[in-house]
């Protein structure tokens, strides 16, 4: 950002996380300059109310421009809440609870008027008052590194967060005058749209070498690595032809699986132990004595029932969503006290039929999702019972045969996975320089008041 000119006089903002900022700029609390309402609609369907669209909490976390183009949610409401929660263009929506505190504060702005979409539950809508700041200029000032901090300093809560109506009106903005506030908008949207051009191919580049990363295990784990043998009919639709001197077995004769009901709970009169939760499955592909467990306590039986062993698979068994069901990671290594937790199973190998390893790449590839998403039982939370889980069909060849594509797997994985983290790591970068963009802008650190179209679209 050194190509950016200061502006030519600050002073004190008397803010300590905003600093100092443009002499001609002032320091707003929210409320000053904002009408801020935080909605009470939730996702209900009544017969004697109005249909609604409903722009929730996934909407404002997962895009920071409301458009007509996403799919809003399908709901009812009364006149009171049309009338109050009605989204306008230039609307500025943030995400005020949540089970983490990063979380709170994010901010979406509304770039188009969306016929009957209303504001949902655990959000806040703040809307410009007497044309005193402009909305997308708001939206950059929210998504800046000192609003960020406050609503971090302001969120309330153990194992969830919210702000109060007090705790939004109270943020403190930095504010120069509305046409200087529509110059930074126009500066950001033009820098912002860049960057985000430059992250949406990065993390298109992910997804591709996910699918290669998905189309080697399947390859390797439902065709083996020589391409010359013989093939056979699987007798499986969704696994095809397999090699001839392969079988295709039943998870439950080949394995044992242990459905965990143990839980967060810290008892007095029980051993202190770790829990591998649902978040080290769903975020790990191999469970190793690195990660941060959850420390809790279990009874003797459950410590014999449920302590992980090296070679362990552990599958996601409920979830909110059927895609999120039957994620696998493999236990590397024996850890002291370590349990496997709710909402969880433990697939193990009985009697030597299957190493782990490939266990874990047989439950990983498409042929397994596939069932998984088929067996997943649910409405507004899936899951999948003892008897779905034991009938999930695998290709399976000897011993020997496991190993030599377990170690082609982990080597060729190895090479993906680190171009992956590479990939990832330009993306932080990229957001990082976003954020502090923002941040500088609309803090007053960079003047860009007169710069041109090209000066935005630089660097």
């Amino acid at each position: 950002m050194s190509r950016y000119v200061a502006y030519p006089a600050y002073k004190d903002s008397g803010v300590e996380w905003l600093g100092d900022v443009p002499g001609h700029w002032t320091v707003e609390r929210l409320n000053d300059i904002a009408s801020i309402k935080q909605s009470n609609v939730d996702k209900k369907s009544l017969s004697n109310q109005d249909e609604v669209l409903l722009c929730n909490y996934v909407d404002v976390y997962y895009n920071s421009k409301i458009t007509t183009n996403l799919n809003f949610m399908k709901a009812t409401a009364s006149e009171e809440e049309i009338k109050k929660f009605q989204l306008q263009r230039d609307d500025v929506i943030i995400t005020k609870d949540s089970e983490s505190p990063d979380d709170i504060g994010i901010a979406a702005l509304v770039i188009e008027n969306v016929e009957s979409l209303l504001c949902g539950y655990h959000l806040a809508i703040i809307r410009d008052a007497d044309k005193l700041i402009n909305g997308g200029y708001l939206y950059y000032a929210l998504s800046s590194r000192p609003s960020c901090h406050q609503f971090l300093l302001a969120a309330k809560g153990v194992t969830r967060f919210g702000l109060s109506h007090s705790n939004i009106k109270n943020i403190q903005l930095a504010l120069p005058k509305i046409q200087e506030q529509q110059q930074i908008a126009h500066f950001l949207d033009d820098k912002t749209a860049h960057l985000d051009k430059l992250i949406g191919q990065k993390q298109q580049m992910i997804g591709l070498l996910h699918e290669k990363r998905m189309a080697l295990i399947t390859q390797a784990v439902t065709k083996g690595l020589d391409l010359t043998v013989p093939m056979k009919d699987s007798g499986v639709e969704w696994l095809g032809d397999v090699p001839e001197h392969w079988t295709v077995e039943r998870l439950n004769d080949i394995a044992s699986i242990k459905q965990s009901n143990v839980d967060k709970k810290s008892l007095a009169n029980q051993d202190e132990v770790q829990l591998c939760n649902y978040v080290d499955v769903y975020y790990n592909s191999k469970i190793t004595a690195n990660l941060n467990f959850m420390k809790a306590t279990a009874s003797e039986d459950e410590i014999k029932k449920f302590q992980l062993q090296k070679n362990d698979v552990i599958i996601t068994k409920d979830s909110e969503s059927p895609d999120d069901i039957g994620i696998a990671t493999l236990v590397t290594e024996n850890i002291d006290n370590l349990l496997c937790g709710y909402h969880l199973a433990i697939i193990r190998d009985m009697d030597n039929l299957i190493n782990g390893g490939y266990l874990y790449y047989a439950l990983s590839s498409p042929p397994s999702s596939h069932q998984f998403l088929l067996a997943a039982k649910g409405v507004t939370r899936f899951g999948l019972s003892h008897n779905n889980i034991k009938n999930i069909q695998i290709a399976l060849p000897k011993i020997s045969e496991q190993q030599q594509i377990i170690s082609y797997l982990d080597l060729e994985t190895q090479k993906i996975d680190a171009m992956i983290t590479t990939v990832k790591q330009a993306i932080v970068t990229l957001q990082e320089y976003r954020t502090a963009l923002i941040t500088a802008a609309v803090t007053g650190k960079i003047d860009v008041r007169g710069l041109t179209p090209a000066d935005h679209t630089e660097g």
